[in-house]
C-alpha cells in the first residue's frame, strides 16, 4: 500500500498497475484478427488450428500483448475457443 501511495504522489501508477493482459500471466494467448474481434464481442466462437492447448483450457484473447479482449474456453474435439468473459469496448 505505501508503494502504491508514493507511485500515486509520483503521478508513476503506470508502474505500479497491471494491464488486464498481464494479470493472467499462466494464460495462453491468441492475438486476434479484426475479422475475429467481431466475432468476440458478439461471443460467437472461433475455429483454431492445431494448438496443443487442452480441452477445457482458459486462454487470453487479445488485439495485441497487453489489450485483452476476452477469455475463452477450449474445445479440443472441435478445435473451437469460446468467449467466457468478454470485455472489449467498442472501440477496442
Amino acid at each position: 500500500m505505501e508503494q502504491l501511495k508514493e507511485n500515486f504522489a509520483e503521478e508513476a501508477l503506470g508502474k505500479t498497475l497491471l494491464t488486464t493482459d498481464d494479470a493472467l500471466p499462466r494464460l495462453p494467448a491468441l492475438d486476434l484478427s479484426a475479422e475475429d474481434l467481431q466475432r468476440v464481442r458478439n461471443g460467437m466462437s472461433l475455429r483454431v488450428s492445431e494448438t496443443g492447448w487442452s480441452d477445457g483450457a482458459q486462454v487470453k484473447l487479445r488485439i495485441h500483448p497487453g489489450h485483452l479482449i476476452a477469455v475463452a474456453v477450449f474445445n479440443a474435439a472441435e478445435n473451437l475457443l469460446h468467449p467466457r468473459v468478454v470485455i472489449a469496448r467498442e472501440d477496442s
